[in-house]
């Protein structure tokens, strides 16, 4: 896909030429660890309206001889809580003394 597509990255056909996987590639240049992956919000709702179809890819040390590829199908379905991480202060309301 283009390069600025919001929603995923590649379009895997088959032979027919279907496209059977829409594929967000994370490529991160360590190992997967705490600090994790991101979706942006085009590429969640992608994810949320293609389900199965949607494919996350995390890609570890791309180019090394410790290369590793994750695959997840239908990450959205796969969220079970949303973390707000200390840069969410700015958007949080003044607080109101007592």
């Amino acid at each position: 896909m283009d390069h600025f597509h919001e929603g995923y990255d590649v379009e895997s056909r088959n032979p027919a030429g279907e496209i059977e996987r829409y594929i967000e590639v994370k490529a991160i240049s360590a190992a997967w660890g705490e600090r994790g992956v991101t979706l942006s919000q085009p590429q969640f709702t992608h994810a949320q309206q293609l389900k199965d179809r949607y494919w996350l890819y995390v890609v570890e040390n791309p180019g090394t001889p410790s290369q590793g590829i994750h695959r997840i199908q239908n990450p959205a379905l796969q969220v079970k809580s949303f973390a707000y991480d200390h840069r969410w202060q700015i958007l949080a309301e003044a607080q109101v003394s007592m």
